[in-house]
């Protein structure tokens, strides 16, 4: 009897999750894109904050699902060497001035009207503003020491009182590409 209950249980987890992967799976293979053409920007260091702001557009809009964006850098991504001058450098060391950290992470969201406006949640004296490198914002902290596409669980919300999930992709070392997805069971 507990064995029948455990096999049920597993066969029913694992169509739970054949069913959310082939859901999402097109998401997922659009942000695996985007990221790719921004790491080969940042290679050729031909990627600007209109660039940017343009991909996590692209990705808000792509689907009805996705509620918002964001390309979240390293503090240390502008100290590298040949950086200083580079786009956002201004805007990473304004951020540095209002806080303990430099962070810079361009933001797109929808609004409930269906409007697409943006941000950069790296400025912690903005509304959207917090401290992404924290290790508790695992759709972070785990994307980038694992360097490996990842989810988060299922969360409430508290800017939007739905329940979503994220999906990262490491950025190489230098950031992470997230995208905001409403979830229901």
């Amino acid at each position: 009897m507990i064995r029948t209950c455990c096999l049920i249980l597993i066969f029913t987890v694992a169509a739970f999750a054949q069913g959310f992967s082939s859901r999402y799976e097109m998401l997922t293979d659009y942000a695996n894109k985007v990221a790719q053409h921004i790491i080969e920007k940042i290679h050729e260091k031909d990627l600007s904050e209109a660039q940017i702001y343009t991909y996590l557009s692209s990705i808000v809009a792509y689907d009805n699902r996705i509620w918002s964006a964001t390309l979240s850098f390293s503090p240390s991504f502008f100290k590298q060497d040949g950086l200083e001058d580079w786009w956002g450098a201004d805007q990473w060391k304004s951020n540095q001035s209002k806080s303990k950290k430099a962070l810079y992470a361009p933001y797109v969201w929808r609004s409930m009207d269906n409007i697409l406006a943006a941000s950069d949640i790296g400025d912690v004296s903005s509304s959207f503003g917090y401290d992404y490198t924290d290790e508790k914002w695992d759709w972070w902290s785990r994307t980038l020491h694992s360097q490996k596409p990842t989810w988060t669980g299922p969360y409430n919300s508290s800017l939007t009182g739905h329940s979503m999930v994220s999906y990262s992709v490491p950025i190489e070392k230098f950031a992470v590409l997230s995208f905001n997805v409403w979830y229901n069971t």
